[in-house]
């Protein structure tokens, strides 16, 4: 949908929150609270239909959603409702919200195809919390009146907390995937919250014979249909149903501001309201939360250091081989240099290239020529001691650091990888043969520049491409020395 529309609809429900609250007759406030929340539903049902998401079924639950609580606030409206249609508009509204959760999760679904059983988790943390707070104040089963039989209370204080943190659970779920970059997703996520509120406090004011038409629970609860259609008009409507990029990073600001509440909220709630025997099920569910969020946070931290040590080892490691990058050659390199020139120790560096690696490019595919480049990877590294480094600088280009080698153990060397690497190599039932030549320099103590050193080897293999078969060629000043 254009920007505009979704601007449009800001003001619009700004407007109607502000003349909801100061109407003076029980006409034009129920007259905006019904036009608002049939507004509301035609926007999304629009937003379906015209936005064209990748899937229309989370939407399609929503605007439900929103359609069951426009015939229940027609069936319940007290301008015109009678006692047998009001009878039949709660439940009506209680059959919306179940159709709200399972919205949001089909939206975590079209967000992650495969599951996310981390967000899950996360998820469930949630709802227990706010179910153990539900249950300590507004749904507890003494502010029913006597009427109600005592299975019925029970039933009340179990089945409402739960049901009403399922839904809201559901929703900021979608800010543990990649729709925490969407505006749609907090829009949702938080007229869900904001939803959650008002309903609670309607309860309790019901529960307590208070209830007025034009409570401030009454405003947030026509706010979060604004917001649900806010969201579905916004230009990010039709990425909720997009499968993310990625998965983001885990140990988000907005994770761990949602789990710090978790951890904190049945707690605090029963503080205030204080312990009784009523409510040891709801401090055991505190005891619970605590550690779950305890164990996911730590759980979180763990996976945080590690994709980021993922992230490192990737920024100085080729993708295909595993081994050294550009990058990491030419530091250890210098490294090796600085230690050469401290503790006048000998070094040999080798530049290997591979003969006939075209060909088999060419000839038997890229995926047998990655094959072929994995095995020269590992073949270098038995070869070389644990101590040498053995990297690739580009293509089928290789590079071999050894440090306390003398001329006679490098030359020994750069030859035994010449024929090691130019052994037939057997892949998918054939055998793949290529050559290799090795460029050899021995710098001396003092040499500091790594580029230079690299230039000498590569000259070095230049001119032991030059030979027929395996060949080790050492750069020296006065003349390339073919071995």
């Amino acid at each position: 949908m254009a920007p505009w529309v979704f601007k449009l609809a800001a003001l619009g429900g700004a407007a109607a929150g502000a003349i909801f609250l100061g109407a003076t007759t029980s006409i034009v406030r129920e007259g905006v609270w019904l036009a608002t929340v049939s507004l509301a539903f035609l926007a999304t049902l629009v937003a379906v239909f015209r936005s064209e998401p990748d899937r229309r079924s989370p939407w399609s639950l929503i605007a439900g959603c929103l359609g069951l609580f426009v015939v229940a606030n027609l069936l319940g409206n007290p301008l015109w409702a009678t006692e047998a249609s009001a009878a039949w508009s709660t439940p009506i509204a209680v059959l919306a919200f179940p159709l709200l959760g399972v919205g949001a999760l089909a939206f975590s679904r079209a967000q992650v195809p495969g599951g996310d059983r981390e967000s899950a988790i996360d998820g469930g943390i949630v709802m227990v919390a706010m179910a153990g707070v539900l249950a300590a104040t507004a749904f507890q089963p003494g502010l029913l009146g006597e009427e109600v039989s005592a299975s019925g209370r029970m039933l009340y204080a179990l089945l409402a907390p739960l049901v009403m943190s399922a839904v809201v659970a559901a929703s900021i779920r979608l800010l543990f995937t990649g729709a925490v970059r969407l505006t749609s997703a907090w829009l949702f996520a938080g007229a869900a919250i904001i939803g959650l509120v008002g309903n609670t406090f309607r309860a309790v004011l019901l529960a307590n014979g208070t209830y007025e038409r034009g409570a401030p629970s009454d405003l947030l609860v026509l706010a979060s249909h604004v917001l649900i259609a806010m969201a579905s008009l916004h230009p990010s409507a039709t990425l909720m149903t997009r499968p993310a990029d990625s998965r983001g990073p885990q140990l988000t600001v907005a994770r761990l501001g949602v789990l710090g509440v978790a951890l904190v909220a049945i707690p605090l709630t029963l503080l205030v309201r204080g312990v009784d025997p009523s409510l040891i099920p709801t401090l055991v569910g505190a005891v619970v939360v605590s550690l779950l969020v305890l164990w996911r946070i730590s759980r979180l931290a763990i996976e945080r250091q590690a994709a980021a040590e993922q992230l490192r080892r990737a920024a100085v490691h080729d993708d295909l081989t595993g081994l050294p990058n550009r990058r990491l050659i030419f530091d250890r390199l210098e490294q090796t240099l600085a230690r050469q020139a401290r503790d006048q120790r000998p070094v040999g560096v080798m530049f290997v290239d591979l003969d006939g690696f075209k060909a088999v490019n060419d000839e038997l595919g890229h995926r047998v020529g990655d094959e072929v480049l994995i095995r020269v990877a590992r073949r270098l590294e038995q070869v070389m001691r644990r101590s040498d480094t053995v990297g690739r600088l580009a293509g089928d280009e290789f590079v071999v650091i050894c440090e306390v080698v003398d001329d006679r153990a490098a030359l020994a060397l750069a030859e035994r990888v010449a024929l090691t690497l130019s052994d037939p190599y057997e892949i998918e039932d054939r055998q793949v043969r290529i050559g290799a030549s090795v460029g050899l320099t021995l710098p001396m103590p003092g040499q500091a520049d790594p580029e230079q050193v690299l230039l000498e080897a590569d000259a070095a293999m230049y001119a032991a491409k030059a030979e027929v078969g395996p060949s080790v060629v050492r750069y020296d000043p006065a003349g390339l020395e073919v071995q």
